[in-house]
């Protein structure tokens, strides 16, 4: 059952409020700090007979704190910080949760005692009461607050996510992909050593470089361990011998020389010795090129991508059916969209750290 998190953000985790909360990368904040809470509270909304008050908010807060910060579910200037971060996006949420409730009620949406017990033992560990305390929630409470999240995910998984995943046909993947290719051409990448060989007699260097290249013809050697090998190999002409570090270069950045080189070889396999001009001193330059990995350059495969484009697909889609559903439902109970603040006194505080 694949539910968007970016798209309903009054479910469970709420994880698109607390993402880029900075608690847990500042942990020294919050420590011992003897502030409390005052709660300014107060009607918010009504929602199909359902009052919705400041209290109410502040309980769904609670709740969300505890599941992602529960090492900080005793600071009051923590959750203080969070409740004025949030406190107005969690009461639409809470609006368009009892819009949801409202509408699996009419339904007789089936739902299990078990089911809610479950949750609240994966959210609240075996030691339910001590760590519900440690939350400021009561028992009721936080069994209210799950029955509701888990209508919420079934149903919208029927009214959502069956009409999103009937829209990501083949065809519409296949669709997507071919845009995708259009805009995601990348350049080929090679990955490779070069060994050098400098001398100043060019018939020397050119036999050096033959030998190095009939070795490794020969032997099997790492080639991290390759300058060291020389060494043994060449004794005192080993001097005349540069083992490149590993070089990883796109396309554009190969000349056209080494781009040929590196094109007839395949990784794991050295060219043969290659007369080059060396660009500072213009000494000829032997080099043999050893190929460790090709990244072909083009677009990305249909089957690399096509997971990705469909799960983007089944997101984008149930973005689109989850406004139109939040849509019709506060057409059907005469709510509208709140900004909280809008409808609000502009001096209304709803939380003071005393």
């Amino acid at each position: 059952m694949m539910i968007s998190k970016k798209t309903l953000p009054f479910l469970v985790a709420f994880a698109a409020f607390f993402s880029t909360f900075p608690l847990a990368a500042e942990p020294s904040l919050f420590r011992s700090q003897p502030e409390k809470i005052h709660v300014n509270n107060r009607v918010l909304a009504t929602i199909n007979g359902k009052v919705i008050t400041v209290m109410d908010v502040m309980k769904k807060l609670d709740l969300v704190f505890y599941r992602n910060f529960p090492e900080y579910a005793s600071s009051a200037a923590a959750r203080y910080q969070f409740y004025q971060a949030h406190w107005g996006e969690v009461l639409q949420d809470l609006i368009d949760k009892e819009l949801v409730l409202a509408d699996a009620e009419e339904m007789n949406l089936p739902l299990t005692n078990g089911d809610i017990r479950q949750e609240m033992e994966e959210t609240f560990g075996p030691d339910i009461i001590h760590n519900l305390d440690k939350a400021g929630l009561t028992y009721d409470e936080a069994w209210d607050s799950i029955k509701g999240d888990i209508i919420i995910r079934r149903m919208l998984y029927y009214r959502v996510n069956t009409k999103a995943q009937t829209q990501v046909t083949p065809q519409a993947i296949q669709a997507a992909y071919e845009q995708y290719a259009q805009k995601n051409v990348r350049p080929k990448e090679w990955s490779y050593y070069m060994i050098s060989v400098r001398d100043e007699q060019d018939d020397k260097g050119a036999e050096i470089a033959n030998q190095i290249y009939q070795h490794l013809q020969a032997s099997s050697v790492k080639t991290e361990a390759l300058q060291e090998s020389l060494k043994i190999w060449l004794g005192k002409d080993a001097a005349q011998v540069s083992v490149s570090t590993k070089l990883s270069h796109l396309e554009n950045e190969v000349t056209e020389e080494n781009k040929q080189i590196l094109s007839s070889l395949s990784p794991g396999n050295y060219s043969k010795p290659i007369a080059q001009k060396s660009r500072a001193t213009k000494s000829t330059v032997y080099r043999l090129f050893y190929l460790d990995s090709f990244k072909p350059g083009g677009a990305p495969s249909y089957d690399e991508m096509k997971e990705r484009i469909k799960n983007n697909l089944i997101e984008e889609a149930i973005n689109k059916e989850t406004h139109l559903y939040l849509e019709k439902l506060r057409a059907r109970f005469g709510v509208n969209k709140i900004n909280a603040r809008e409808t609000l006194p502009k001096d209304f505080e709803p939380f003071s750290l005393n």
